[in-house]
């Protein structure tokens, strides 16, 4: 089993597929914690690198550090209740519809601002003293 490999900072970045700034930077959050070795170099073990994916995984879930920091001290607290991941879920899902809706606004008044610009019409009324070409 490879639970007590240890991987100093450039390797664990790599195996993550990180920069070793961004793990630094997780330090400093503290999303994860390394260990000292004797000769003062950060050590990881493989449960950081397990971190790493899943961080990665929720920040593409749109998840935010914050909101990742949380669900990681769920496991840390052993919180592993499906209603406590829920509640941050649903909540997560909800903002999600939200920007979608958002989005969706944006995106039909792009589509309304493009009507200006026909092969008849070559002034653009949206956008004042620019030439649709």
């Amino acid at each position: 089993m490879q639970e007590n490999r240890n991987f100093l900072i450039g390797r664990l970045a790599e195996r993550a597929g990180v920069s070793t700034d961004t793990i630094r930077y997780y330090e400093k959050e503290g999303l994860i914690r390394s260990h000292r070795h004797t000769n003062n170099y950060r050590v990881y073990s493989e449960s950081d690198l397990k971190k790493l994916g899943f961080i990665s995984k929720a920040q593409g879930s749109g998840f935010t550090l914050r909101e990742i920091k949380e669900l990681l001290s769920l496991i840390d607290e052993g919180r592993r209740d499906c209603s406590d991941y829920e509640n941050v879920a649903k909540q997560k899902i909800d903002e999600i519809k939200s920007k979608i809706k958002i989005l969706e606004e944006y995106k039909n008044s792009l589509i309304s601002s493009l009507e200006c610009c026909s092969p008849q019409t070559k002034e653009c009324k949206s956008l004042p003293s620019f030439i649709c070409s």
